[in-house]
């Protein structure tokens, strides 16, 4: 909910009792929790990374190959799981959006912060091929 207030999405996760019949839709508060947990594990790694740079720097070629292979399985590793959690995500914003419990305008937000969610995971993976380009031995 961190992240959600923080780019003013504090209600979007509020859901509302459908008029007709049918229960509520309630989203998953785990995986948006999850999602956000993902967010800051991603930022950490980056920076820790980029922390390391300097030493990593003074390093043998053969060990900075085998330290870079292995901090790039790690990140697919965990991009791959944070993508899977903003499926989860996404989809009961489609779920909401069929049984019309949502407005147009909290689907809309709901979209636009697993998109602001998706926009993160790239950056933080371009500027891993960048430290990585600027560190790695040439190829």
């Amino acid at each position: 909910a961190a992240l959600a207030e923080a780019s003013g999405l504090g209600r979007v996760f509020e859901t509302k009792e459908q008029d007709d019949a049918g229960p509520p839709v309630s989203f998953n508060a785990s995986a948006i929790a999850e999602a956000e947990s993902q967010v800051q594990a991603f930022n950490k790694t980056a920076i820790d990374f980029a922390a390391r740079a300097d030493n990593f720097n003074a390093l043998h070629l053969h060990t900075r190959s085998k330290i870079l292979s292995r901090t790039r399985v790690l990140i697919n590793r965990q991009a791959d799981y944070f993508k899977r959690t903003l499926n989860e995500l996404a989809d009961p914003v489609a779920k909401a959006k069929r049984l019309n419990v949502l407005s147009a305008e909290e689907a809309g937000n709901m979209r636009e912060l697993v998109a602001t969610l998706k926009g993160r995971i790239k950056f933080k993976e371009e500027q891993l091929d960048k430290t990585m380009d600027k560190y790695a031995p040439a190829r």
